[in-house]
Order: structure tokens, then C-alpha cells, then sequence
């Protein structure tokens, strides 16, 4: 601490003494006269800065914002300035962004504030950083919209629409930069001003009009998107040739009229699907919450849409009327899904005979467990798909050896040899059935290796050209099985064209053995 006041001002005006020390001695200063003295004339900015902080001259203070050379010095002035005529004479006249905008700051008057806004121009960066800062400043719907409507540059224009409510100066903004010609330079500009504008609009009838009318899709699509009236948003998607705008359109209708009418009526493909789309699954959404039968039975039959019907039957329990859809339903596939959750065999049973449509029928059929019921269909039904399935849940031997031997789908009578197991019949059906491939299926299944091998040679001397080559693999596989006899063995062997690769040693003798006991066995095909 120095030991008394006085001193303070010596040693701030002391030029020989560090900056610093003369600093700290400036704020403690209260004498004007000196500190004016350091404010005007003193070589270190720093301190001039200082001193002009502790100034409460309004004169000396607007001859300092004015007049001295280094923008630091003239802005700690302006902090302390009031007097508005000097600030709009520096905010229009500083050749320094930041001091303009210091005075801007400073600045109330709306009127004053626009005037600034004419006749600023771009600061560092390309940015009239004063314009916007102005805007900000002013609350006035009139001065905004003047601003808005008519100055230079793009970006104030935005930024005072964006602070503009007055819907009829917004409407007035959208309308005169309609006219623009759209190959004007500032054509794309004015598109985002009438975006900006319709983004602060709220009558409906304003934006049905700029969603009808607009050149530009994306100001179209801004209207769209802020608008309720279902029958200007229906108006949009079946008119407008953008799909963007009309997927827009489609997107906030909710009125179930108006998007059957979009859906019908639209100029584009693509908007009849969307409305169709929407309308879907708005009704799929109101079945997923009904509980009353009779109603999901009104929409399960007479509803336009397949996938509505389709959901209302899924949601039906009644099996009454679930019957009644099954059997009556113009649409197949409508019967189809309610067969699905039908439990009625006798009626089952009648739709299978009955229905005209093969799909209904097969989806009948398997619902159907009778025994007795699926053998019938397993022999008789003219459709294979139904046959098999018949044959797949059956056990009955005597039923699956009829279809393994008799059914002429091949698909069918496999199914019906994989399910066989009794040994008396597979012998019988490998003998018997109409198709090789069945003789031959059922042949493996033979646990009898004698009787197996014999079907085998029978079926390999039957000269099918694509069975052989299994035949052949199969027979390899019984000579080499310990298991089989020699004289079972020996038939292999006398296979015409000797096809087999054995060593002789394999037959459990030697050649000559092996010689006596071929020309000692009588063996006919």
C-alpha cells in the first residue's frame, strides 16, 4: 500500500515507471483531469484503456470513441457512452467491425437500428455482423418486416424473419418473393426466406395456398408440413408432381375419406400406394384393438383392403362365424385364414370335398387328425399336396403300402415308404409297387439281407439306367458286410458284366472253392 493518496497521481502519470505499476496506481485514481490527461495522450494503449474506463465525461468520452487510434481504447469508451447520436455516428462510421458493433450494443431505438441495417456492409468473414446484430435488437413487426422484405442481404433478411409473428407481413414476405424469376441469381435465397417465412406462419389458409402454389418444393413441403386441414393436405397429394411434396402430404393425413380418395384419385402412381399404405395401416391399427365379433366379421368380409380382412379374421374366436367366412368369403384367401383357425372336423372335412379353391382345401386338410379321415383322403383325393400330408400323419401300415404302391406322385409314395415299418409289407411294396424308385426305397428298408439282396439284383437286371448306379453302390455295401451269406454273396456275383471289385479271398475260400460253389448254385432271374 502506498502511505498516501496523492502519490497515486504522480505515479501514474510517471512515465519513466513500468507500465504495470503505473496500471494499478490509474485505478485507484478518482482525479478526472488526470485521468482524461492518460486517456488522451499516454503512449501505452493499455493504460489509456484504463483510464478511459474510470472517465464519467460524456463529452470526453465520445471525442475519445471517435478519435483515438486503437479500437480497444475506443470501445472502452463506447462501454461508457449514453449519449445515442454519438453511437449511431460510430456504429455507422467505425472503420472497426467490433467497435460498430460495440456502439450497436448500446444502441434502443428500432427506427435508428434499421437505418444501421441499410447501410452496413459486410465485416471480416463475408458476414454483415452488424445487420444481424441489429436484428436482434429490434422488436418492432413493422421495422422487422421492412428489414425482411427489402434489405440487401440474404441473411438479415432471414434473421429478421425469423423474428417476425405478424402473419400478414409473413404472408406479404412469401407472396413478393414468389415473383422472383426463378432463374434470378437470388432466386435460392428468396426459396429459403419463403421457407423461413411459412416456418413462422399459422394460418392454415396462407399455407394451403403456398402448398398449392409455391414454385419451389422444399417452401411446398414447409407449407405441408405446418398444415392440419386434411382436405388441403388430400388437395396436395393427388395435384402435386413432386413426390417428396406429396409423400409430405400423405404423411400428416389422417382423415380415413380423405385418404381413400388420395388413394383412388391421385395423378401419381406413387401417392395412390402411399395413401393406400397409410390407410392400411391405420385400419390395421383399430382391428388390432376391436374385441367385438360381429364387427371384425363386417370388416373380415366387406373391408377393401386384403391385409385389414385378413387381420380382422386372425382376431375373430367366434368359430360360428369363423364357419360361416370359411364357407362363404368371396376371397380365398380370406377362407384360407379362417380355416386356419377352425377346430370343426366334420366341417373341416366338407371344406376339403367342397371348397373350389385348391389352396382353401389343402389348408382345410391340415387342420383335419381323424385317422379315418385322412386315409380317406390319403387314397382318393385328386391333390397330391393333400394326399401327402394325409400319408405323412398316418401310421396305418395297410393305408401307406396302398399310396407307396399305387399313388403315381412320386413325392407322395416316399413319404409313404419312410413311414412303413412293417417288414411283410415294405417286402410286398418292394415287389409290387408301380414306381422302381418305390421298389427300390422299400427294398432298403428290408432288414432281411437275403431277401434284400435278391430285390436288389431283381431290381438292378430291370436295366434302370439312373437306379443302377445306387443299385450298384448298395450291392457293393452288402458284399463287403460280414453278416450276409455266402450264397447270397455268390448271386452277387454272377452279376452279367462281373461289375464288382472284390479280391476271392473275400468270399471266405479259395478259387477253386470259389469255382465249385458258382457252378453248384442254380440261379435263375
Amino acid at each position: 500500500m502506498w502511505p498516501f493518496t496523492p502519490k497515486w497521481e504522480s505515479i501514474a502519470k510517471n512515465t519513466n515507471l513500468d507500465w504495470k505499476v503505473r496500471n494499478e496506481a490509474i485505478l485507484k485514481l478518482n482525479n478526472q483531469k488526470v485521468l482524461v490527461s492518460i486517456a488522451k495522450n499516454d503512449e501505452l494503449l493499455q493504460l489509456r484503456e484504463a483510464a478511459v474506463e474510470k472517465i464519467i465525461d460524456q463529452n470526453i468520452l465520445a471525442e475519445i470513441a471517435i478519435n483515438d487510434e486503437e479500437s480497444w481504447v475506443r470501445m472502452a469508451a463506447i462501454n461508457n457512452l449514453t449519449d445515442q447520436n454519438v453511437l449511431v455516428d460510430i456504429a455507422k462510421n467505425d472503420h472497426d467491425v467490433y467497435v460498430r458493433e460495440a456502439a450497436l450494443k448500446k444502441l434502443t431505438d428500432p427506427k435508428v437500428l434499421a437505418n444501421i441495417i441499410k447501410i452496413t456492409k459486410y465485416g471480416n468473414g463475408g458476414f454483415n455482423t452488424i445487420g444481424l446484430e441489429s436484428v436482434k435488437k429490434i422488436i418492432d413487426q413493422n421495422v422487422l418486416g421492412d428489414v425482411a422484405k427489402n434489405d440487401e442481404d440474404s441473411d438479415v433478411r432471414i434473421a429478421a424473419i425469423g423474428k417476425l409473428t405478424d402473419q400478414n407481413i409473413l404472408s406479404d414476405i412469401v407472396k413478393k418473393n414468389l415473383a422472383i424469376d426463378v432463374y434470378s441469381k437470388d432466386w435460392e435465397a428468396r426459396c429459403k426466406e419463403r421457407v423461413a417465412a411459412v416456418l413462422k406462419l399459422t394460418d392454415q389458409n396462407i399455407l394451403a395456398d403456398v402448398a398449392k402454389n409455391d414454385r419451389d418444393k422444399s417452401v411446398r413441403i414447409a407449407a405441408v408440413e405446418k398444415i392440419t386441414n386434411q382436405n388441403a393436405l388430400g388437395y396436395v397429394a393427388k395435384n402435386d408432381e413432386d413426390y417428396d411434396v406429396i409423400e409430405a402430404a400423405v404423411k400428416n393425413l389422417t382423415d380415413q375419406n380423405v385418404l381413400a380418395d388420395v388413394a383412388k384419385n391421385a395423378k401419381d402412381g406413387a401417392a395412390c400406394k402411399a395413401a393406400t399404405e397409410k390407410l392400411t395401416n391405420q385400419n390395421l391399427a383399430l382391428v388390432k384393438n376391436l374385441t367385438d365379433q360381429k364387427i371384425l366379421a363386417n370388416i373380415a368380409e366387406n373391408d377393401k383392403d386384403y391385409y385389414v380382412r385378413e387381420a380382422a379374421v386372425i382376431k375373430l374366436t367366434d368359430q360360428k362365424i369363423l364357419i360361416y367366412l370359411a364357407k362363404n368369403a368371396k376371397d380365398s384367401h380370406i377362407r384360407g385364414v379362417a380355416v386356419r383357425e377352425i377346430t370343426d372336423q366334420n366341417v373341416l372335412f366338407d371344406i376339403v370335398l367342397n371348397d373350389g379353391n385348391e389352396s382353401v382345401r389343402v389348408d382345410a386338410a391340415k387342420k383335419i387328425n381323424d385317422p379315418k379321415v385322412l386315409a380317406y383322403f390319403a387314397k382318393n383325393d385328386l391333390n397330391y399336396l393333400i394326399r401327402k400330408w394325409a400319408v405323412y400323419n398316418l401310421s396305418d401300415q395297410n393305408v401307406l403300402a396302398y399310396a407307396a404302391k399305387n399313388d403315381e406322385e412320386w413325392s407322395v409314395s416316399k413319404v409313404a415308404v419312410e413311414k412303413l415299418t412293417d417288414q411283410n409289407i415294405l417286402e410286398d411294396v418292394a415287389k409290387n409297387a408301380k414306381d422302381i424308385k418305390v421298389q427300390l426305397n422299400a427294398s432298403l428298408k428290408l432288414t432281411d439281407l437275403s431277401l434284400k439282396t435278391i430285390n436288389l439284383i431283381i431290381l438292378f437286371y430291370k436295366n434302370d439306367a439312373h437306379l443302377n448306379k445306387e443299385i450298384t453302390i448298395q450291392l457293393e455295401q452288402l458284399y463287403s458286410n460280414n453278416l450276409l451269406t455266402l450264397s447270397d454273396k455268390a448271386k452277387i456275383l454272377q452279376l452279367k458284366g462281373q461289375k464288382f471289385n472284390f479280391h476271392e479271398d473275400s468270399i471266405g475260400c479259395g478259387s477253386s472253392g470259389h469255382d465249385d460253389y458258382i457252378s453248384s448254385y442254380n440261379f435263375n432271374l
